[in-house]
């Protein structure tokens, strides 16, 4: 039992003063809590749902191709700077830069 249960047990043994009629109250209260919260899931699942239905986009937002990617990429490729040296230049982590650099060879979106 939690500290925040024992309180509330507590609290009800006060104003009840019987452990059964206690133990009784308390679990009527823990089955009303559960319901609550299977209801609170199902309204928020449903207003996802409604949310994705009308086109609203959830997530982080894309981020944009840095405007120096290209260069970048193209003095990594003809061998002027390494890798770690390109991440540098973008402001980056090297893991980062790898991932630029495979989107930006299949097509940036």
């Amino acid at each position: 039992m939690s500290f925040e249960r024992e309180s509330l047990w507590a609290d009800i043994y006060n104003i009840v003063g019987d452990r059964d009629k206690t133990d009784a109250v308390l679990a009527v209260l823990q089955e009303h809590e559960a319901k609550e919260k299977k209801r609170r899931l199902q309204r928020q699942r449903q207003g996802l749902e409604k949310a994705v239905e009308a086109g609203v986009k959830l997530g982080r937002p894309k981020s944009p191709m840095p405007k120096s990617l290209p260069r970048v990429i193209a003095d990594y490729e003809t061998g002027k700077i390494s890798s770690k040296e390109a991440a540098g230049k973008l402001g980056v982590a090297l893991g980062t830069y790898y991932k630029y650099l495979k989107k930006y060879k299949s097509g940036w979106e």
